[in-house]
């Protein structure tokens, strides 16, 4: 049994590739995970085994190639000519570790190193609890303190959840919110500024993720990757307590809501975000992206825009014109601007705005 959400990823994979996943589900394999990072590039997906192939040699021979690895993220993986889809299998296990030997090797160590050992843990968003009524899913809640405007926050998570936030005031306080289908399970975000400082802001942002729409059986993978995916998408911040002098009635509040309502309406055509990015490339903006294969690197250089591969498979490609570039930057970004789409599909206007979102500017 397949879900929806995997056939129709399956459904992309190369033929020679698709067979060999499906010769496995016969054999009594499974599929952990269907994603679209590492290994694979921006363009392409991985399909994650729960066990190692059996179904053929682990070797390379028709039309796939094989490459073991002795890794905590795998053990093997086999793709075809394009490397660009890759079937997975999963590391291999080591036995535990005996933990009577190392805590006799560790006797009489120094007690600065047992000091630094029960350091305090750096905080970290917890999930908190539920009510039972809807026990197939998780809620966060996450306060961080910013100096950056609402908008630029917004355009810092709408980059890494590959999702457009809506923008309003509602009863006096500024939110945003989005939603976002992140491997089958459905999140929801809402972005909220607290109070408006004259150093830093207080913020919070609200995740509840759902996948009542999956058996129990999916329960505990959900709720395991729920936790990994709210970490990462909340790195770097600044985690603060819940803010007690939250304040919606100052000047400098009603500044923030109006820069951020301004800038939820600057681009209204596809048209004017192209060039937004055109010229932020020329500008000395690029396009960055990174997998096991290398880097890819789209830039304005020589008076040209260019796109450069380094790593195990170098090149690069010129553009003849500007229509030429940005069908191919649209090609390029397409699969994972789509990704996490609730619906799987995006309107052309918040396509080239998430596009931009991937903009780097600066060194």
């Amino acid at each position: 049994m397949i879900p929806d959400k995997h056939q129709n990823e399956l459904d992309t994979f190369p033929p020679v590739l698709a067979e060999l996943v499906y010769a496995e589900l016969a054999s009594g394999n499974s599929i952990v995970e269907i994603g679209h990072s590492f290994p694979a590039p921006p363009s392409g997906a991985f399909v994650a085994l729960a066990r190692q192939v059996s179904t053929r040699p682990r070797s390379a021979g028709g039309g796939l190639s094989f490459r073991a690895r002795n890794s905590a993220i795998s053990s093997g993986e086999f793709t075809d000519a394009e490397r660009r889809y890759f079937v997975i299998e999963p590391p291999v296990e080591t036995p535990a570790p005996d933990m009577d030997a190392i805590r006799r090797q560790h006797d009489g160590m120094p007690d600065a190193v047992t000091a630094l050992s029960e350091r305090p843990a750096v905080a970290r968003p917890e999930p908190t609890p539920m009510q039972p009524a809807a026990a197939a899913g998780v809620e966060y809640l996450v306060h961080f303190r910013d100096a950056r405007a609402f908008h630029e926050i917004q355009c810092l998570f709408e980059s890494r959840l590959l999702v457009l936030f809506s923008v309003g005031v509602d009863a006096g306080m500024l939110r945003a919110r989005a939603n976002a289908n992140v491997n089958g399970a459905q999140y929801a975000f809402v972005l909220q500024l607290e109070s408006a400082g004259t150093s830093a802001h207080a913020y919070s942002l609200r995740i509840t993720g759902s996948w009542a729409h999956f058996g129990a059986e999916y329960d505990d993978y959900f709720r395991g990757t729920s936790k990994s995916w709210c970490g990462l998408w909340t790195r770097n911040l600044v985690i603060a307590d819940s803010p007690r002098d939250a304040n919606t009635a100052t000047t400098r509040y009603r500044e923030l809501s109006d820069a951020a309502l301004r800038a939820a309406s600057e681009y209204r055509t596809v048209a004017e975000v192209q060039q937004a990015i055109l010229a932020a490339l020329r500008s000395g903006a690029k396009f960055v992206s990174s997998n096991k294969e290398g880097n890819t690197v789209i830039a304005w250089r020589h008076h040209r825009f260019m796109r450069v591969e380094d790593g195990e498979n170098p090149g690069s490609e010129t553009y003849a014109d500007e229509a030429t570039f940005l069908t191919r930057l649209e090609q390029f970004h397409r699969a994972e601007i789509t990704r996490n789409a609730s619906d799987g599909t995006l309107a052309a206007l918040d396509a080239w705005k998430l596009i931009l979102r991937r903009l780097q500017r600066g060194a």
